[in-house]
């Protein structure tokens, strides 16, 4: 048994950590996705118009969103958020957990390219308990994976652990925590990997808006 979950939690390690290099990181360990996108059908005010008409649309409030619209250096920072589109119940759906996802995009335009960085990316945690609402302090996405280990590692425990002299309420109490934490495992790997997508998703959506051409 012992091989066995020793062999399960590898895997399961191995498979995040694969994961979790799909977040890029900088040299200081801050998440950050950039690229340079030649478009040499574009000219440069041409892609700076199309950076901003994107914001507005993505953004809605664009005026609120906008951190620095610089129309001489054809360079734009917008702040946005996401909502995660999962939420975690427990304890009968008494507690609800959900995420938002939280970046800053900078777009640089020049004559036929163009470069964006995601960068400053944090999760805020809303937490609903019989309707009443909290919101937690900014964190990485990365510490699912963080979580994702801790509970692991009691999960081996518990599921290690002899039952053999228990009593009836403590083998239930037991299986419950053990169902508690395989459910907990599963919500952070869901969130992770729904946050990843939605920073793909706004990438994939701005390299569209992008590459729009209304000069005709």
């Amino acid at each position: 048994m012992k091989k066995l979950l020793f062999f399960l939690i590898t895997i399961l390690a191995l498979f995040f950590n694969a994961n979790a290099q799909e977040y890029p990181c900088n040299e200081y360990g801050e998440i950050e996705f950039t690229e340079v996108i030649v478009n040499s059908e574009l000219p440069q005010n041409i892609l700076h118009s199309n950076a901003k008409t994107w914001a507005a649309k993505i953004f809605g409030d664009y005026k609120r969103s906008v951190q620095l619209e610089d129309n001489d250096n054809f360079k734009l920072i917008v702040k946005g958020a996401s909502e995660v589109p999962y939420i975690s119940k427990s304890a009968k759906g008494m507690i609800q957990t959900m995420y938002k996802i939280n970046y800053t995009i900078t777009i640089e335009s020049r004559e036929g390219r163009y470069k964006y960085l995601i960068n400053d990316i944090f999760l805020i945690r809303i937490m609903s308990i019989l309707g009443n609402i909290t919101n937690g302090d900014p964190i990485s996405p990365l510490l699912h994976l963080k979580n994702i280990d801790n509970y692991s590692q009691k999960l081996i425990i518990l599921k290690e652990t002899d039952i053999s002299k228990m009593k009836k309420n403590e083998i239930e109490k037991h299986n419950e925590d053990i169902n508690d934490y395989e459910r907990l495992i599963k919500d952070e790997q869901i969130f992770f990997e729904f946050e990843y997508r939605e920073i793909q998703n706004i990438i994939n959506s701005l390299k569209i808006g992008m590459n729009i051409n209304n000069e005709w």
